[in-house]
């Protein structure tokens, strides 16, 4: 072979070997990113998860006192029972959920809580409860009175309770009864 070929089989052959590393590090670098993003995720739902087990091993009537893994940007959120608008996922139910935190970015509506609610059903956990009121208290509140025209005119009134959280052990007392459950961040 003359120079001019080994020349460019060298070069070809570098090319190639820079290639396959640019490849693996792009491979590695969003492995490394949808692991990251899918831990956030499962933390989030395994702290739903841990927060209904203890209230549901709380007796009608009784309170306590727990502690919470909280997921930085993520937030609990509460919806009643005859609360609107709410996510799908609690149909005609009371519920709390975790959702991620909406962000300026999100464009959502903040007056009425539709903005919440729908993330909550897009990129959101949420367990049904047997109580016709449920509440975060010391939470934001979104509320507005929202004109209705047709069959249902009126007023209707839209609160969404929710309270964002950081990566830390949130401290959370849980007040049980009848017909309410009132979550409150200390």
């Amino acid at each position: 072979m003359n120079k001019e070929g080994t020349f460019l089989l060298k070069n070809f052959i570098e090319l190639v070997i820079a290639a396959i590393g640019i490849v693996f590090i792009i491979i590695l670098g969003v492995s490394l990113f949808n692991f990251y993003v899918n831990q956030d995720t499962k933390n989030a739902q395994k702290s739903l998860d841990s927060l209904m087990g203890k209230i549901n091993a709380l007796e009608d009537g009784e309170n306590n006192t727990f502690l919470i893994r909280g997921v930085k940007g993520w937030s609990i959120v509460s919806y009643s029972k005859a609360q609107f608008p709410k996510p799908d996922k609690c149909f005609f139910e009371s519920c709390v959920c975790i959702c991620r935190s909406y962000s300026l970015e999100d464009k959502l509506d903040t007056f009425t809580g539709k903005g919440q609610a729908d993330l909550c059903q897009n990129e959101g956990f949420c367990r049904k409860l047997d109580k016709d009121e449920v509440k975060v208290k010391q939470a934001r509140i979104c509320k507005s009175t929202t004109r209705v025209a047709g069959p249902y005119a009126g007023q209707v009134d839209t609160t969404c309770h929710y309270k964002g959280l950081e990566d830390k052990l949130n401290t959370i007392k849980v007040s049980k009864e009848d017909t309410s459950l009132l979550l409150e961040f200390l």
